[in-house]
């Protein structure tokens, strides 16, 4: 016996010492992906070094209460909730087998200094996929509250954006995709949705949940699935807890299981890259321009416009001018714009003639450029900004402010009684950098110009 007990005492060592060595690592990154953050954990699956393949992806988007600086003393503050949290507390199991096969994920964790531009969004997810071995087949995002609000305006973005994800969580997300037809874009790009709330939320209204997954599942071309809700019977904002909870199951699948039932079908190059877009008043009429990074066999584009940014009609039609795979620069003139104002977007057409994604939707308010006011500063520098008039204006001037996708930022009425060319004007205050539309209606007279927000 006395030789027997250090022996197995020896090679209980042994196989402590080698679980370690192969266990998941759950560590700070103090590296910026994206403006808006400049550290993340980083939650890789055992073996992940010594091996080849590649695995599913989970991002994690945190409420309001972890945000911070990226340093080592705020960093630690996305480990308060949900999958951060279970992963620091060792309770995140290694695997999960879904349709009798077993899978691992790498989980990524940002902590943002403010609230994220989709933009911000897309440059972690791209990081992510640079960086390690993602499946980009699987990729699934998740948050809650404020994080949940990101991961709605993130799949609401735009169908290229969308078409990204195999499947999301939100959870008592904060953002009101529905308002603005947002849910249109999730279902075109058939991105499965389960979002969860509580029924008593003080902090954010069950409504903005209900609405979404409504907005999304009524579209002309509902997804399949349709986006689920799961409503629980509860008061306080804490939907989290429950939802991330692994004995939790809806159809005997927890959260994490739920999202490994879908998976994209991502092969091949992206036939167009580096998109952008932009439509805006020229004269009496509406003017596309967009310029690609770098296409590969991609025929052409459809110009596509709506009166409500859910049934589009197609207008016109470009070929892509592409040569050698190189990027390319694209315009279009709507000659008879619609006189309410409409929604436009690009459909990009494959040289297959199967294939097809879509741009962001970009909105044009009704009216023309107009010549006859200015804003000053602009670009503009904080929330003040000054509107001048080329003639003395009298009576009610009603002001309206739209970002690029059509959604109504500011609609406030004022009543001018001076009867001069100059209006202060306050922008809301949580208005982000970027360009915007100004609308301003007086006496039956509407005209619009661009505003840049510094």
């Amino acid at each position: 016996m006395k030789i027997r007990l250090p022996i197995t005492i020896a090679l209980l060592l042994l196989v402590c010492s080698f679980t370690i060595v192969n266990a998941q690592t759950h560590i700070p990154r103090y590296i910026s992906m994206a403006p808006s953050t400049n550290a993340y954990y980083e939650y890789l699956p055992d073996n992940y070094n010594s091996g080849t393949g590649t695995y599913p992806l989970i991002i994690f988007f945190c409420g309001i209460g972890e945000v911070g600086d990226g340093s080592p003393s705020q960093l630690t503050r996305v480990l308060s909730n949900g999958t951060p949290r279970q992963i620091n507390q060792g309770t995140f199991p290694t695997s999960f087998t879904v349709n009798n096969q077993t899978f691992k994920f790498i989980v990524i964790t940002p902590q943002f200094n403010g609230y994220p531009s989709v933009q911000d969004i897309d440059a972690v997810i791209e990081y992510t996929k640079q960086t390690y071995r993602v499946d980009a087949n699987r990729i699934y995002l998740t948050g809650l509250s404020w994080g949940g609000g990101m991961v709605w305006s993130y799949l609401s973005g735009g169908v290229p954006l969308a078409s990204k994800i195999a499947a999301a969580i939100p959870v008592c997300g904060s953002a009101d995709i529905a308002s603005w037809g947002g849910g249109n874009t999730v279902a075109m790009a058939d991105v499965p949705v389960w979002a969860t709330h509580n029924s008593g939320d003080n902090v954010v209204p069950l409504s903005t949940t209900v609405n979404n997954v409504n907005s999304i599942n009524n579209s002309p071309q509902p997804p399949t699935p349709p986006a689920k809700q799961t409503i629980f019977n509860v008061n306080g904002h804490d939907a989290w807890s429950r939802t991330y909870d692994l004995t939790y199951r809806e159809n005997g699948l927890n959260a994490y299981e739920w999202m490994l039932q879908f998976s994209r079908n991502i092969s091949g190059p992206v036939p167009v890259t580096g998109l952008t877009f932009d439509a805006f008043h020229l004269a009496n009429n509406i003017k596309l321009k967009w310029s690609t990074a770098s296409e590969i066999n991609n025929a052409g584009f459809i110009v596509q416009r709506s009166a409500n940014s859910v049934s589009f009609d197609s207008i016109g039609y470009v070929a892509s001018n592409s040569t050698s795979g190189s990027g390319a620069h694209y315009e279009y003139i709507d000659a008879s714009p619609l006189s309410t104002g409409a929604y436009y977007r690009l459909k990009q057409m494959d040289a297959n003639g199967i294939n097809f994604s879509y741009s962001p939707i970009r909105y044009v308010p009704a009216g023309s450029e107009g010549s006859g006011i200015q804003v000053f500063p602009n670009p503009v520098s904080n929330r003040e900004m000054s509107i001048r008039f080329a003639a003395p204006v009298t009576g009610e001037v009603r002001l309206q402010v739209f970002n690029v996708t059509g959604q109504l930022l500011l609609d406030k009425e004022i009543h001018n009684n001076n009867g001069g060319n100059n209006l202060s004007v306050q922008l809301p205050a949580n208005l982000q950098k970027g360009l915007y539309t100004l609308r301003v209606e007086n006496n039956g007279k509407i005209e619009t110009l661009k505003i840049n927000k510094l």
